[in-house]
């Protein structure tokens, strides 16, 4: 996110690591715009929830949704 939406992520990553005692295996899925992080090289906060509970990511583009949309 952006400005007051802007989170920080390995403070993210570990309150879900500490909450998720069961280890559940967390899906994600990203809309329309890529983690801001991915420009540097970085793998992006949703991304990395899915992959350190042993769940799956998917990014879906404007183009797969039908949907217009410009920044």
């Amino acid at each position: 996110g952006h400005g007051k939406y802007k989170i920080h992520q390995q403070r993210i990553l570990t309150e879900i690591d500490q909450a998720n005692k069961a280890q559940t295996k967390i899906n994600t899925i990203q809309f329309i715009t890529r983690d801001p992080l991915t420009k540097s090289g970085l793998k992006g906060t949703m991304e990395l929830i899915a992959e350190r509970s042993g769940g799956q990511y998917k990014f879906l583009d404007a183009a797969e949704l039908n949907y217009s949309y410009s920044e």
